[in-house]
């Protein structure tokens, strides 16, 4: 319930970081260290900003900076005018909004929770096959499978090329996956199936939580 899509807080962070309300904005949140793949994003972004117009990147977390300056010194293709960071923020749920492709390009995850973040905000979401990403998403066409920073550009082109009402309809579908399969609900009777069978738990375990 906290992280849905907020058409507000969309207007209000793109006005602040002055970046157009018709652009479409590729975007990803936490830090940049090796492990979350910062190079292999920052890559994919210079391709895709290279070959398409009106596209904005928005990054969120700590260490971006310094991995954006290498960059920009090797490649002139990720310029000032259409690049936001967020170093920090408490509350992350309205940058989700304002973005509309969510790009994981870790190369070591668990179960992300950036990634379901991302979903439950219905946004479309490509993501590296690493830990529990393609189960989650559920929708192997968006998952990046061999490690080729080119097929994952290219998972991310298929998305900047799909109509409004499509990557609307997918980002629905997402939040749909999550509410089904990854809801606090769902996770309490998977477990009460595990551990006591399925029905001898759940009243009291409910109760007690709630």
């Amino acid at each position: 319930s906290k992280f849905v899509f907020n058409l507000d807080s969309r207007k209000e962070i793109r006005g602040d970081l002055g970046i157009p309300e018709h652009a479409l904005v590729i975007g990803t949140i936490g830090r940049a260290e090796f492990n979350k793949g910062p190079d292999i994003f920052l890559g994919v972004c210079e391709d895709i900003l290279c070959r398409y117009t009106d596209i904005w990147v928005l990054v969120v977390g700590r260490n971006w900076e310094a991995f954006l300056e290498k960059a920009r010194t090797e490649s002139e293709g990720l310029s000032d005018c259409n690049f936001c960071i967020v170093s920090e923020a408490l509350e992350v749920e309205g940058y989700y909004s304002a973005m509309d492709i969510f790009l994981s390009a870790s190369r070591n995850e668990g179960t992300q929770n950036a990634l379901l973040e991302a979903m439950s905000c219905e946004r479309v979401c490509v993501v590296t096959d690493v830990g529990d990403a393609r189960h989650v998403l559920g929708n192997p066409s968006l998952v990046w499978v061999d490690g080729d920073q080119k097929h994952l550009s290219a998972s991310v082109s298929r998305v900047v090329s799909m109509s409004r009402d499509e990557r609307n309809r997918t980002g629905k579908a997402a939040r749909d996956r999550v509410v089904e399969s990854f809801s606090l609900d769902y996770e309490y009777q998977m477990l009460s199936e595990i551990f006591y069978g399925g029905d001898t738990i759940e009243t009291e375990t409910s109760s007690r939580l709630s």
